[in-house]
């Protein structure tokens, strides 16, 4: 069963730290926008941004868009490991 990953969005985004982490953050966002053909304006606010946040870009911008779009998809499983991995 696919199940579109739009709710996880935010939960995704505030992760990756976007606002902090200079370009590998901002890249993820923009490869997990493209896949899920939406676009997440900047909240304003800048949390704080570490080396799992770079960690988890790193692992949005490895997984293809069948990771964001199919939760049971072994993209899926694989992006989900690798973020765990963080």
């Amino acid at each position: 069963m696919k199940l579109p990953l739009l709710p996880l969005l935010p939960v995704l985004v505030s992760s990756l730290g976007v606002w902090g982490c200079g370009n590998v953050c901002e890249e993820a966002l923009d490869h997990v926008n493209q896949c899920l053909q939406v676009t997440v304006e900047d909240s304003g606010e800048a949390p704080e941004c570490d080396d799992t946040d770079e960690c988890k870009a790193d692992c949005a911008l490895e997984a293809p868009c069948e990771a964001f779009v199919d939760d049971t998809s072994a993209a899926a499983e694989t992006y989900q490991a690798c973020v765990s991995g963080c």
